[in-house]
């Protein structure tokens, strides 16, 4: 083989080279991606210490985390839906209650590694939350039935820091927890309806209604328990 022949399979090799290298360099993770969800119920399931459970002041049961590889400076979100509908009946009254709940949190979020499976994060929300509850009770007694409707809606905004601690259970799977500080200002309406109906006479009908507006600042202390998965 002539020195020429060498040289320009020499060349060759360290293009290929150089070019696998920029392909795995464009190639190199940019984000980390986490999906939370609320466990203390299944922690519960496993492990009953005690019929005392403290109630959960958290009501993100969602949580969704987008962090940088380089500055660890991301996104994070966390989402809360209830939806219920209870019928109640004991025979002298009938009770349905519908409960409508929406709660919604975004900000920036900070990662900073503490130790090699403890990494602690700190974030700035902006909040929403929006709550709409009806009670419909219908009593008969004699020959009276009273039927009352009440209606609930709140509608809050606010914003605060949070604070989250996370333990590396392996590469991908994390248990964690948080504390926030979160200021709300909203405003409540309710809209109550009693109906009264007698044999044989007109229906009696009163209504009660409320506009109000409050504001709260309230620290959650960790009590609810997250199950983070990582990718």
């Amino acid at each position: 083989m002539h020195f020429k022949q060498i040289f320009v399979i020499f060349c060759l090799f360290f293009t290929i080279k150089s070019t696998a290298q920029d392909s795995a360099a464009c190639y190199q993770k940019k984000w980390n991606h986490v999906l939370g969800v609320q466990a203390n119920q299944l922690i519960r399931q496993v492990f009953n210490f005690s019929n005392n459970n403290p109630s959960i002041n958290n009501p993100y049961l969602l949580t969704y985390t987008a962090s940088h590889t380089r500055s660890n400076w991301g996104v994070d979100a966390g989402l809360g839906y209830t939806f219920n509908n209870i019928f109640d009946n004991d025979g002298n009254t009938k009770k349905e209650t519908y409960i409508n709940d929406l709660f919604f949190r975004i900000g920036v979020q900070k990662q900073i590694p503490l130790t090699r499976k403890f990494t602690s994060q700190f974030s700035f929300h902006i909040l929403y939350d929006l709550l709409n509850n009806k009670t419909i009770s219908a009593q008969e007694f004699n020959f009276q039935k009273t039927v009352i409707s009440s209606k609930s809606n709140i509608a809050r905004f606010g914003g605060g820091p949070a604070m989250n601690l996370r333990y590396k259970i392996n590469s991908r799977v994390f248990i964690g927890t948080e504390l926030n500080y979160y200021f709300k200002h909203g405003n409540t309406k309710t809209d109550v309806t009693t109906t009264n109906d007698f044999q044989g006479q007109p229906s009696q009908i009163t209504t009660s209604k409320s506009d109000n507006n409050a504001t709260t600042i309230l620290l959650n202390v960790p009590t609810a328990i997250f199950l983070q998965i990582k990718w």
